[in-house]
């Protein structure tokens, strides 16, 4: 389930279908942070499918010793989510959101309220429209805040939402990254494109779409 933030209010509950049958979604744009899978465990020489097919000898031998680490494909969002968040308030100014985008390695950050709703999304490609950089610094000075320049409208989804879905989404509407809501529809996480890939390779088994 999806759901789209505005700063007229939530809408919540829309499927896949009624979402990209909106024509009005605008585009809104992550480095090492921590990536949450399923049983917090990367690949192992488990059974990994691909056509291979177990011998009775082998079956018998996994049931035997209760193997319990076998790979299992991740279906859903806050099994490969990166969490938690960082995030900045839509009153920071923007050369000092540039800072803590170089500081912290990240590239697209939810924009909250005092009070922990989701006004905008900012990533450092809207930071760089309104700023000059030379060998990593600010040369020109700019009285902006965040709220001047982050995308109000955000699409975000539902922590139980099949990745297989958001990474249709993100593909269709050109979205670089989408927060995950717990089910208090709380920010508790965030997908990006690179989170999507991570767990292509640590999951051979796992289909985005078929």
């Amino acid at each position: 389930m999806f759901h789209i933030h505005t700063l007229n209010g939530d809408h919540f509950d829309l499927t896949l279908e009624a979402l990209l049958h909106r024509k009005d979604v605008r585009d809104v744009g992550g480095k090492n942070r921590v990536r949450k899978f399923i049983n917090g465990e990367k690949g192992s020489d488990a059974y990994r499918g691909g056509g291979h097919t177990l011998s009775y000898a082998e079956k018998s031998y996994r049931e035997s010793i209760n193997l319990k680490n076998e790979l299992e494909p991740v279906f859903h969002a806050y099994q490969i989510m990166s969490s938690p968040v960082k995030t900045i308030p839509p009153d920071m100014k923007i050369t000092e959101a540039w800072i803590f985008f170089k500081t912290t390695g990240i590239y697209h950050m939810p924009v909250l309220s005092s009070d922990g709703k989701i006004r905008g999304i900012v990533s450092d490609r809207d930071l760089l429209k309104s700023l000059l950089i030379e060998n990593d610094s600010v040369v020109n000075s700019t009285d902006g805040i965040i709220s001047d320049i982050m995308v109000k409208e955000v699409i975000t989804a539902g922590r139980f939402t099949d990745i297989r879905r958001i990474a249709k989404v993100m593909f269709d509407e050109h979205i670089g990254s989408m927060p995950i809501l717990d089910d208090n529809r709380k920010l508790e996480g965030i997908i990006t494109r690179s989170d999507i890939l991570h767990a292509l390779v640590n999951y051979p088994p796992i289909k985005l779409w078929g």
